[in-house]
């Protein structure tokens, strides 16, 4: 159950296919950006992988993620965890992380994940 809630939290989704032809990028190629945190992917219960649409602008990912991931990582490596945090409220309290990212804000993002990330990891 809560899964499922936080699914709908951080979503919506995009699946790989449609992924793919968005960025005009192979299977193969996404997934190399997904293990190069270049890409937000998440694998849930039915064994496929899931990317929330957020991350994309203009046939790209919203610049700053690769680096915002990098920093959540060193806390705990989960995707899940991740996609749930950037769908959370931003430094301002009043958007969402993806909302700041896309706004420029990537330093004040890249900030809260090192606070985050420290908490995370103790």
């Amino acid at each position: 159950m809560a899964e499922n809630l936080n699914v709908q939290y951080a979503g919506p989704w995009a699946d790989l296919g449609t992924v793919c032809k968005y960025l005009s990028k192979t299977p193969e190629g996404v997934v190399r950006m997904v293990e190069n945190f270049e890409l937000l992917g998440c694998k849930f219960n039915d064994a496929k992988v899931y990317f929330p649409v957020r991350q994309f602008a203009d046939h790209t990912v919203v610049d700053g993620l690769g680096e915002v991931l990098r920093v959540l990582n060193t806390g705990i490596s989960s995707p899940k965890v991740w996609s749930t945090w950037l769908a959370g409220p931003g430094p301002d309290g009043q958007q969402t992380i993806w909302d700041a990212l896309r706004d420029g804000r990537k330093r004040e993002v890249l900030i809260e994940a090192a606070h985050d990330a420290a908490r995370w990891s103790r």
